[in-house]
């Protein structure tokens, strides 16, 4: 096993779908152009962003410079659990929220990552939360 490894050979299953995917994936980046890809994140970004505000929530990151344009991380309110939030989202819609990790359990969800192509009116949750530094 050593020496074929030394060799160039790959001792398990390679995972196929995996290149595969990124393949496609590194298609699909090269067709839509880095540059195009980058302003649809920031205006799904944004999009989402200013959807949370007008809903009455709050953002994890509390100022402009610390926005990711690839996921969204979001203070469900005071009164909610989070994780029997996105239990309900996924019994009752079929729709996946990430939750609270760390000192955020059970209190936020995180939006899927921009890089999905979905339309504003589709979004889809989940993802994790990270860190941050307690409810606002």
């Amino acid at each position: 096993m050593l020496a074929a490894t030394r060799n160039g050979g790959y001792p398990y299953t390679p995972p196929l779908q995996l290149l595969f995917g990124l393949r496609e994936s590194l298609k699909m980046l090269a067709e839509e152009g880095l540059d195009n890809v980058f302003a649809r994140h920031q205006r799904l970004a944004e999009g989402v962003r200013k959807a949370v505000s007008a809903w009455g929530l709050s953002l994890v990151a509390k100022t402009p410079e610390l926005y990711s344009n690839t996921v969204s991380a979001i203070y469900t309110p005071a009164k909610f659990d989070s994780n029997d939030l996105t239990q309900h989202a996924f019994d009752a819609y079929d729709v996946s929220f990430g939750v609270g990790l760390g000192q955020l359990q059970r209190q936020g969800v995180s939006d899927w990552p921009s890089w999905q192509s979905y339309r504003c009116d589709d979004v889809v949750w989940s993802g994790d939360i990270g860190n941050g530094n307690g409810r606002s």
